[in-house]
């Protein structure tokens, strides 16, 4: 049985108001043009290290994870953290 989670409480919790959705989302559109080159540096950052590279190395992989990546910091700085957001995450967790 999976817990439930009151995602209230849990905005509640962590101090996340109308504004912080806001100032996400302006901040994501602030990076968003240099996102790509922030990607490629920390993939040819982690890919300096064998023990990344055993795990990494294909090329097709590294596109993959990028696109990944980008996916999964727009939906996090532009996400409502409505029911549609934990079900994505947990679906990701879980694959």
């Amino acid at each position: 049985m999976k817990p439930t989670i009151d995602l209230k409480l849990r905005l509640d919790l962590y101090g996340i108001t109308g504004e912080t959705f806001h100032n996400a989302k302006v901040f994501w559109q602030a990076i968003l043009p240099e996102f790509d080159e922030i990607n490629n540096r920390f993939y040819a950052h982690i890919l300096k290290h064998r023990e990344f590279r055993k795990f990494i190395s294909n090329p097709a992989m590294i596109d993959r994870l990028k696109i990944t990546q980008k996916m999964h910091w727009d939906r996090l700085f532009t996400s409502k953290f409505d029911e549609d957001y934990i079900r994505q995450v947990v679906a990701t967790a879980e694959a």
